[in-house]
């Protein structure tokens, strides 16, 4: 442990130059902060120097930076890459290979899917950039916006958090209803029951319009035959005929009078308060009518 430290303390203090440039100032900064604890504001400056000027040093403080913030992922990969510029004989590859050695479990993984049948077109992102698809991402514990996105579909929003270790599976989907004005971006709900309440409530008053003229019907051939058959005359021509009319046009009627009941009273308008239909067909043997009330 001790050589190990000594190791990492000899890493960390590189760069040394005779004159201090811009990026050995900025580590120099990001040094004393990471020494007062202060890793968020360090690490921005240490990627300012790394990218200035690429040293050994600067990356090992980086790489150790990012691990003290919890960018786990972060710190493998610039071990990873300080180990590939490392010489095969340089005295601190066994050091920088045990750093990763120790990341590794530690770093969580995301495998999305998508499910059978899927559209080609089908996009997903992951945190707004296109997102790998069966394949085990690696990410820093954290959390993470997974947006699917198909032809003439809404787009479906999964929020998922990682945690340290964690290998998570996730099988994705975009909405359910086809949507054909509908912004692609948007995440809202595709069913609207103010739509849907006000479709079943045009369905009932239609029913009920029918289901009235029937009734209507029903009562004209009924005065008729009361007309034709008054007092002790024959009826009229093929009086049987119209009496079977009659029944058929009452039989339809009633049902349309009953469903379209139903369909208004189990609505609600959208436009309206809140109100009381109550719809009284009016039936007798020679007649018919219908009447239709509304409480406010």
């Amino acid at each position: 442990m001790k050589v190990r430290a000594l190791l990492l303390a000899t890493l960390l203090a590189l760069p040394a130059r005779a004159q201090e440039s811009d990026a050995d100032k900025l580590f120099r900064e990001a040094r004393a902060l990471m020494e007062q604890g202060n890793f968020e504001r360090a690490c921005p400056k240490l990627e300012e120097s790394q990218r200035l000027d690429p040293g050994e040093g600067t990356l090992a403080n980086l790489a150790e930076c990012y691990e003290r913030v919890g960018k786990l992922a972060d710190a493998l990969a610039t071990w990873r890459k300080l180990l590939q510029g490392l010489p095969a004989n340089h005295e601190r590859r066994d050091f920088v290979r045990a750093k990763t050695a120790e990341l590794l479990p530690k770093i969580p993984t995301l495998t999305i899917r998508l499910p059978p049948g899927a559209p080609k077109a089908t996009e997903v992102t992951l945190d707004g950039e296109p997102a790998k698809i069966g394949a085990p991402i690696t990410l820093n514990p954290g959390p993470y916006v997974v947006e699917v996105k198909e032809p003439l579909r809404a787009a479906k929003r999964y929020d998922v958090t990682l945690g340290e270790g964690e290998k998570r599976e996730l099988v994705v989907g975009s909405g359910s209803e086809n949507v054909d004005d509908l912004d692609a971006d948007s995440t809202a709900p595709l069913t609207n029951p103010e739509a849907k309440s006000n479709g079943k409530r045009t369905t009932g008053f239609i029913s009920l319009a029918i289901g009235g003229a029937a009734l209507l019907g029903y009562g004209a051939i009924e005065l008729a035959l009361l007309g034709d058959c008054g007092g002790n005359k024959r009826c009229g021509s093929d009086p049987a005929g119209k009496q079977r009319g009659a029944q058929v046009l009452f039989g339809l009627g009633a049902v349309g009078v009953g469903i379209g009941t139903v369909l208004v009273l189990t609505s609600k308008s959208t436009e309206e308060p809140e109100r009381v239909t109550i719809i009284r067909p009016l039936l007798g043997r020679r007649g018919g009518a219908l009447t239709i009330e509304r409480r406010f």
